[in-house]
């Protein structure tokens, strides 16, 4: 009989419902309340991102700061007067207690035990290194991917080496050509592969460890053998059953002939599994429908006596092909599985060689080697003993991490300490934002501990917290009735209990009314689609900014990363300033991918394409010429030696030799010298410089070897975003959660609950077989095969859970609007658009196919707080020896708000914010972009807009800056085998105009440019109506060719 037990507490938490707040005063009760000043080092606190620990750390801190600081006639917090009731201290207690621990935990702060789970395995892993045949010294390698890239590379290098390997990747290429697929079996290694470094697939890759290569080639060998004799069995039966319709006479006798070319065709196939057996008549139980009612009646008959064995043959041929499309599907994998070995041998040898371990090997170390040691010697290794537990997203833990953790938290909860108290366990989670069972998160466990299920003993005093204290009134109402709708949508029951009512709905505590609008669109297809969702998308920004609202209140939430960057173009495009993780990528920055050419030129001068960049960087960035056109020209034609010569004539002086001769930080720190790059260095710049150092320590100093590293991470390293930057952010609802935003953006709203497609299943294979198990990648809803049903449905219940929590997560980060657009699918399909559609219905809405809303937009009803939004921080970096250090500032840092911009400065920048203006009303959002960037001060703003709208609004050039004509902004066209590069062309119909901005005054090479440029847009089939060069200096000079 199980006890409830205090000591043992569950927090079940929905989003925006206090949890931190609530976590931490669980925790300053566990230390306040203990007799001793030490108690915060009995106490492990336990979260899944650093982020959240930082988070959690500095709460706890900051509530022992003011808790120490109250004075007796002050009010109590919210927090303290929770404290206060759960340990039943007075606040002057609290407030004595509170300073001493403070001082406590800043002079033991290593003992202050908030960390993540990866981090505490990783402490126990480094306290057992020797137990586990590790060297002390070991570094931690946190990109896996890569070193499972480098592993299966290296298998595939064995080929012609090992016979049996080279046998089984040539035979699994022909099969690949021969199915008309590309030869090239890298990536199908690769996702093979990634079942390594999953926790949820060990068991299952642990089985196939004990096999050899021969295994899988035996088992291979054996399905074809097995799918070759139920070939001929079915094709058997079809035939015994065209013998029966001829000795019977009826097989002219059925309706339109459907049963026995049915079976002809079956004789006739190639390959049986392409047989579709989805005809009405195979399910009917009214046989009459075999034959017409002008069939004969002796034939009718004839065919009614033979029904049943038509019918049992069918249902034989069913499971027949059933068998022969699973088998198939079993075999598309073996040979990749039959490899996993090789390339876990290679990743310990890569281990080896590098004296790394990889973080996602701990939890698998920890469970082989550790988890049966007592627990009273792990402690003792460990140099400390834990009384309490909190573990926070309880959700995302895996099985393997909780079950490595039971022997610590059950030894807790069975022990007296002192004062006869027993340890406690608090965990933390919600169901429905479990969102990473890709990354071995296991909801179920989670669930199975609410119902009491544990090794325990005990009950626990399960708490759901009601209130919600993130959202307005609206978005938390849409969101208590629209899952409460959307559980009828799926057949999982597991999301149906979790999703019930009462579960589910949430008390909003913010006053605020807020605002929910959904919008549908009809595409067909992809594009379509991308092309709809993009233009909702800018508009809405747009109509929120004219409202009044800030672009640092708007986050745009998408499900995939190249959605993401469908629609970073887009607002790109449309000049709305955006953060999303290609904008924060560090070579997304131009001066990075100068940086980047100049290196790859400096390694290999034969390399035409870097030669080339360097060259339009610099004709674009830095030297600013009136005949652009011909400084590139001259430059890539240059010899290789000439070309470092022709840029002195440019006062640029850099000496190739000097920089082959310096350490790799010192050559680039000196190529930013020697091009002045100090003016254009950003944070980008900063953490690239940081890439090179990292590499130089942990590595090597060869420029070769360094590029080849960069090439492959830097789709992968990024910069820390600004804060307070006023720009839309884009990002993946994963990264989003325990986030919140004033305003969420959900385009892409259409996913399917039940889309098993990218997902995969084991399946057991008959013991006939020399493996015990295969792998079926995109397994099909519709399968019958009873073993393969189960083990699909169970895929499929965990995949609507998936799906319905993504979209959970993602309706619930919005605090006062939140914006929904999705793509009308088919009536009664389980999927996003029907939750959203049946939602509006039971709510009474007139469905208008467009939009459909729940409250009101206003901007008065959205306090928002100020803060400063432009201060901006100097980044520094130490030069060479013989250098002063150089300070990578912002532009409008280096230059005083009361000086005036010099002619040339101010002429570079309208060039550039002219490269992105389209219309006049690009104007504003340009330079907000560039402001909130640093490259110009407010002063600088004000004199740009002037000047700006003296050119877009001349009477010359209005027309070209409307929607009236088409416009393209420095776009390059390849003409005569040269690239060229106007400033801007419009275009209407077959018309085109072309403006160049020039400084200085008219010269001959500048219509001589221009006029190339009319050549290049002719060849385009355009026609030439007008051809102006504009000359921005103190006023505007148009020259009209």
């Amino acid at each position: 009989m199980q006890t409830v037990a205090t000591s043992y507490r569950i927090y079940n938490a929905s989003a925006g419902s206090g949890k931190t707040f609530t976590i931490t005063a669980d925790y300053l009760t566990k230390i306040l309340s203990a007799n001793d000043n030490q108690s915060f080092r009995r106490v492990l606190a336990m979260t899944f991102t650093n982020k959240a620990v930082a988070e959690m750390k500095t709460r706890i801190l900051d509530s022992l700061v003011e808790f120490s600081q109250m004075k007796e006639e002050d009010d109590v917090s919210a927090l303290c007067e929770l404290v206060m009731k759960m340990s039943g201290l007075q606040k002057v207690e609290i407030q004595k207690k509170s300073l001493i621990l403070l001082e406590q935990i800043l002079d033991n702060y290593a003992a202050f035990e908030v960390s993540t789970i990866d981090a505490f395995t990783h402490k126990i892993i480094r306290t057992f290194a020797k137990d586990l045949n590790l060297s002390f010294n070991f570094d931690i390698e946190m990109d896996t991917l890569s070193l499972l890239e480098n592993a299966v590379n290296r298998v595939i290098d064995k080929v012609g080496h090992d016979k049996k390997l080279t046998k089984t990747l040539i035979d699994f290429t022909t099969e690949k050509i021969y199915d008309d697929k590309s030869g090239y079996i890298f990536q199908d290694i690769l996702d093979a592969s990634k079942l390594l470094l999953n926790d949820n697939e060990i068991e299952y890759v642990e089985v196939l460890q004990n096999f050899e290569i021969d295994d899988f080639t035996k088992t291979k060998k054996q399905i074809i053998k097995e799918n070759e004799k139920l070939e001929v069995e079915v094709k058997e039966l079809a035939v015994q059953m065209l013998d029966v319709f001829g000795s019977q006479g009826i097989m002219d006798g059925f309706s339109r002939n459907t049963i026995p070319n049915f079976f002809k065709k079956v004789v006739d196939t190639k390959n049986i599994s392409d047989i579709k057996m989805t005809a009405k008549w195979m399910e009917t139980s009214d046989t009459s429908t075999f034959y017409t009612k002008k069939t004969a009646d002796e034939k009718k008959q004839a065919i009614e006596s033979v029904a049943p064995q038509i019918l049992e043959v069918v249902s034989l041929f069913k499971a027949k092909i059933d068998q022969v499309k699973i088998n198939t599907k079993v075999l598309k994998n073996l040979t990749q599985l039959s490899v996993l070995n090789l390339v876990q041998t290679e990743m310990n040898l890569i281990k080896e060689e590098r004296n790394i371990q990889l973080i996602s090997d701990f939890n698998k170390t920890i469970n082989a080697e550790l988890k049966d040691q007592p627990t009273p010697f792990i402690y003792e290794r460990l140099g400390e003993k834990f009384q309490h537990f909190f573990i926070d997203e309880f959700q995302d833990t895996s099985k393997m991490q909780w079950t490595n953790m039971q022997p610590l938290v059950d030894n807790a909860l069975s022990s007296l300490y002192e004062n006869n108290e027993r340890g406690s366990l608090t965990l933390v989670g919600d169901p429905k934002q479990s969102i990473y069972r890709w990354r071995g998160g296991d909801v179920g466990q989670f669930v199975d501990l609410i119902d009491g299920q544990n090794n325990f003993n005990l009950t626990p005093q399960v708490v759901n917290l009601p209130n919600n204290y993130r959202s307005s009134q609206e978005v938390v109402q849409f969101n208590n009735g629209l899952f409460a709708s959307a559980k009828n949508l799926v057949d999982s029951e597991l999301v149906k209990s979790i999703y019930e009512r009462e579960k589910l709905e949430q008390q909003p505590i913010k006053k605020t009314k807020g605002y929910v609008n959904i919008q549908f669109i009809e595409a067909k297809n992809k594009e379509e689609k991308e092309e709809q969702y993009a233009e909702l998308v800018v508009s809405k920004i747009k109509q929120k900014a004219e409202q009044g609202f800030q672009l640092k209140d708007i986050c745009i939430l998408v499900r995939k990363k190249d959605q993401g960057i469908v629609l970073a173009d887009a607002l790109t495009e449309a000049g709305i300033p955006i953060i999303s993780s290609e904008s924060l990528l560090i070579s997304s920055d131009a001066t990075v991918q100068f940086l980047d050419a100049l290196l790859s030129f400096l390694e290999n001068e034969d390399d035409d394409d870097a030669q080339y960049r360097v060259v339009s960087y610099l004709e674009k960035h830095l030297i600013k010429l009136d005949d652009g056109f011909g400084f590139i020209s001259n430059l890539t034609k240059a010899s290789k030696t000439g070309f470092w010569q022709e840029l002195k004539k440019y006062e640029i002086h850099f000496d190739p030799k000097k920089f082959h001769e310096l350490p790799l930080y010192d050559a680039v720190e000196y190529v930013i010298d020697a091009f002045e790059l100090a003016e254009f260095a950003n944070a980008y710049v900063q953490f690239y410089l940081d890439e090179i150092f990292d590499f130089t320590q942990k590595k090597t100093n060869d420029l070769k070897s360094f590029l080849n590293h960069w090439e492959a991470k830097a789709s992968a390293k990024g910069i820390v975003a600004p804060e307070n930057q006023d720009a839309v952010e884009v990002m993946t609802i994963h990264k989003s959660k325990g986030l919140e935003f004033p305003i969420v953006l959900l385009p892409f709203a259409d996913e399917k609950y039940a889309d098993i497609l990218q997902n995969h299943v084991w399946l057991p294979l008959e013991e006939d077989k020399d493996l015990p198990l295969g792998l079926v990648t995109k397994p099909s809803k519709t399968e019958t095969q009873p073993v393969f049903r189960t083990e699909v449905e169970s895929l499929i219940s965990e995949t609507e859970l998936e799906n319905m929590n993504l979209l959970y997560v993602s309706l619930t980060r919005a605090s006062q609007e939140l914006h929904v657009f999705s793509n009308e699918t088919k009536p009664n399909n389980s999927d996003y658009f029907n939750t959203f559609k049946t939602y509006a219905l039971e709510n009474n809405k007139a469905l208008n196919d467009i939009e459909i809303e729940f409250g009101t937009s206003d901007i008065d009803d959205f306090k928002r707080k100020k803060k400063d939004q432009n201060q901006l921080f100097p980044i520094q970096f130490l030069a060479s020896k013989d250098k002063h250090h150089v300070n990578l500032v912002t532009e409008s840092e280096s230059i005083s708000e009361a000086e005036q911009m010099d002619a040339r400065r101010r002429g570079n920048l309208i060039h550039d914010l002219l490269s992105h203006i389209c219309i006049t009303a690009d104007i504003d959002l340009q330079l907000e972009k560039v402001l909130s960037e640093g490259e110009i001060s407010l002063e600088e703003k004000e004199i740009l807009k002037k000047q700006l709208t003296e050119i877009t609004e001349h009477p010359t050039l209005k027309v070209y800056f409307s929607d009236e004509w088409t416009t393209f902004n420095e776009r390059e066209i390849y003409y005569k085998g040269e690239m060229l590069r106007p400033d801007k062309f419009c275009t209407l119909d077959k018309k085109a105009i072309i403006i160049d901005y020039k400084t200085g005054s008219f010269s001959e090479n500048h219509a001589i440019q221009v006029q190339t440029y009319a050549y290049a847009i002719e060849a385009l089939g355009y026609k030439i109506e007008q051809k102006m060069i504009v000359y921005i200096s103190e006023s505007i000079e148009i020259k009209i060719l």
